[in-house]
């Protein structure tokens, strides 16, 4: 029963968005979303005047469904962008269209379409009693009469004048059960009004409450305002000005309102970053925050900053950082000039290796991710980016830089870069270095690099040491870590001639529950042929840790059959399980045990020593 009705209401919901949405409920821009609302109900309204009563009566009733579709749908959205202000809902609040002007809209529009459908309803039912043909006025005030103003006596006395049958309209209720049908009629009316003015008032209440908890919250955690979404932004430029807030608070502004992306944000985020007083965390945040913004004019404000010699090496490092999440074209020439900059003797000393890091990084992650459009980075402007990082002067080679971010960034970024010189300087740097953490980013730089590039460059002469130095990682190292880059690296290289090794090592690992190396494995082999998968899961049920658990069960359990107690331990025997070497012990010692038994645990168990 209740499946049924929950499929009811998520129909229901559906047929009110969809109704929503023929007022323009679902535009996000404010003014087409008020002129369509505007153009709809204005048509139907005004035909309707025009019409037979009865096709007058449809049309109004129509618009009476929609106005609350509008409204339904937009306490909806609010009570949704609660959910995501409390992390209860992952979505993007702003997804949703903002429709607090259509709420307004509708709530104006609601009691002039009930008023012209009491009119419509009086022609076809005779419903109300009239006493002259009623005018939209008399309408409206035999709806205010009936609630507001009972309480008002039948005549007032003012002094000079004296205003009589105060109660005494053109329209009234019918005498006795005649008048039931318009009585129930005006009382419906009501009910819409009053939803309309609680549920307003509820969503604005909770509209304010979300917003200033947001606000409040940023103080501990930025994503608190990220959440709201874009109307969080005017509340936290408001106390962005207040002068009692801390740089930490004011950092966390900055950076909610990078991630909203919202550019009436730039003005101030610019402000803050040619600021000289402001502190070195609010000034990093907010150059950060430019990156996330990704306007047009964060270019120009950041490049200042980066280029700027009198500028701090943590501004500096933030500045390289925030170009390298910029969409825009014109982000990767102040990184390249940077870079120059770093290659000249005279200045390479100026930046610290945090600069170095960031620059180099930005320029892989923003170089890297337009070297897939078509036509989104020359050659040229790659080659040389790729020469600068492989300077052939020992000093100057950032791949062989004295600082180890600055070696995993570079690595990282010739990856992104995907230029074949890059290959030779990559397996140089991993069969040269035992630094575990240098050896995981290289190898899967290696890997990605190799990945990217044609097929036949693999099959070069270059192309083939580079898989046999992962092949070499991954067999001979001794931090598992590593072996599993090597693994992950050998994957993304789609290294088909390592299958062979990659095979014996995941079945190894199965055995050993050397979990890591398995997974890296088993991925590997997936990605180099997606054939292997079903050979991946069937090796793994065979020799993974639930099937050697299922066959120690099988082998315990006496109420099984001998021959398969007995055929359980000879497979665990056979696939080496190193796991059930005690349990395969206890049973060959135990003489209540069937001598079969007995002796196929014996022969198991040598089969495991053997390994």
């Amino acid at each position: 029963m209740w499946a049924m009705l929950a499929k009811w209401q998520a129909r229901f919901d559906r047929w009110q968005l969809d109704s929503a949405s023929l007022l323009g409920a679902s535009l996000h821009a404010k003014w087409p979303r008020r002129c369509v609302f505007a153009l709809v109900v204005f048509s139907t309204v005004f035909g309707s005047l025009f019409m037979p009563a009865w096709a007058g009566l449809l049309v109004l009733t129509v618009d009476l469904w929609l106005l609350g579709a509008v409204y339904w749908t937009w306490g909806c959205n609010e009570i949704q962008r609660g959910r995501i202000a409390k992390k209860i809902d992952s979505s993007d609040p702003d997804a949703l269209p903002r429709m607090q002007d259509l709420a307004l809209m509708t709530a104006v529009a609601t009691p002039v379409v009930l008023i012209l459908l009491f009119d419509r309803l009086q022609s076809c039912f005779g419903l109300f009693l009239l006493r002259a043909a009623p005018s939209f006025a008399d309408w409206l005030y035999f709806l205010l009469d009936k609630t507001y103003l009972r309480a008002l006596p039948d005549y007032l006395e003012m002094g000079i004048t004296r205003i009589e049958d105060i109660h005494k309209g053109r329209v009234d209720y019918l005498s006795g059960t005649s008048g039931i049908a318009g009585k129930v009629l005006v009382t419906v009316a009501y009910l819409i009004l009053y939803w309309i003015l609680l549920q307003g008032l509820l969503r604005v209440w909770q509209l304010q409450r979300d917003l200033s908890e947001g606000v409040e919250g940023v103080a501990l955690d930025p994503d608190m305002a990220v959440r709201l979404g874009h109307r969080a932004v005017p509340l936290l430029l408001a106390v962005w000005e207040r002068e009692e807030v801390t740089p930490p608070v004011r950092a966390n502004i900055a950076t909610a309102l990078g991630r909203i992306g919202d550019p009436t944000a730039l003005p101030v985020l610019e402000k803050a970053s040619r600021e000289p007083t402001c502190a070195a965390v609010v000034r990093e945040a907010v150059l950060l925050a430019l990156g996330d913004l990704d306007h047009v004019e964060s270019v120009r404000i950041l490049e200042a900053v980066l280029l700027d010699g009198e500028t701090s090496a943590g501004a500096r490092a933030a500045a390289a950082e925030g170009l390298g999440r910029l969409s825009s074209p014109a982000a990767g020439e102040p990184l390249l000039a940077k870079l120059r900059q770093m290659q000249d003797a005279r200045l390479r000393f100026r930046d610290t290796p945090a600069v170095r890091k960031e620059v180099v990084e930005a320029l892989g992650n923003h170089l890297g991710a337009r070297r897939t459009i078509p036509g989104g980075v020359s050659a040229d402007l790659l080659a040389e980016v790729v020469s600068l990082i492989l300077s052939e002067s020992p000093d100057r080679n950032l791949l062989r830089d004295e600082y180890l971010r600055v070696r995993n960034r570079s690595a990282t970024a010739l990856s992104q870069l995907g230029d074949a010189r890059a290959i030779g300087p990559l397996t140089a740097l991993l069969s040269e270095n035992d630094n575990p953490k240098l050896l995981q980013a290289g190898a899967e730089a290696l890997g990605r690099l190799l990945g990217s590039l044609p097929e036949g460059v693999r099959g070069t002469e270059a192309g083939q040491e580079a898989i046999a130095e992962l092949v070499r990682l991954l067999v001979q190292s001794r931090n598992e870590s590593v072996r599993e880059s090597a693994a992950r690296g050998l994957g993304l290289a789609l290294a088909s001639s390592a299958q062979a090794v990659l095979w014996a090592e995941y079945e190894r690992a199965l055995r050993e529950d050397e979990e890591g190396i398995a997974t890296a494995t088993g991925l590997a082999l997936v990605r180099i042929s997606p054939e292997n998968r079903r050979k991946v899961a069937e090796r793994d049920d065979r020799l993974g840790r639930e099937g050697s658990q299922r066959r120690r069960e099988r082998m315990q359990d006496e109420r099984r059959p001998l021959a398969e107690r007995v055929q359980a331990a000879r497979e665990l025997g056979e696939i080496r399980d190193r796991r059930s070497r005690q349990m395969l012990q206890r049973i060959a010692d135990d003489a209540d045990e069937p001598e079969a038994l007995r002796s196929a645990c014996r022969e198991a168990l040598q089969q495991v020593e053997a390994t």
